[in-house]
């Protein structure tokens, strides 16, 4: 258990977005939590993600070609 005030202080010196109370108990702010996380996740690495993507796509047209050719 994190008191408030704490969990704000250290949401601020760790530079995290948001703090969530929370209870595993209840089930209180568990998917908005999870669903804010990832959404965090993709927003800084988005520029990644999409490099990745670029970069898969090309590796899938060279083999697409090298395995197109005539085959025993």
């Amino acid at each position: 258990m994190v008191e408030k005030y704490r969990g704000e202080a250290e949401r601020k010196q760790k530079n995290f977005t948001k703090f969530y109370e929370t209870s595993s108990k209840t089930n209180e702010n568990i998917e908005d939590m999870f669903k804010d996380f990832v959404l965090e996740i993709y927003k800084k690495n988005k520029n990644k993600i999409l490099e990745n993507r670029m970069q898969n796509k090309k590796l899938y047209e060279v083999l697409k070609k090298e395995n197109s050719g005539s085959c025993c």
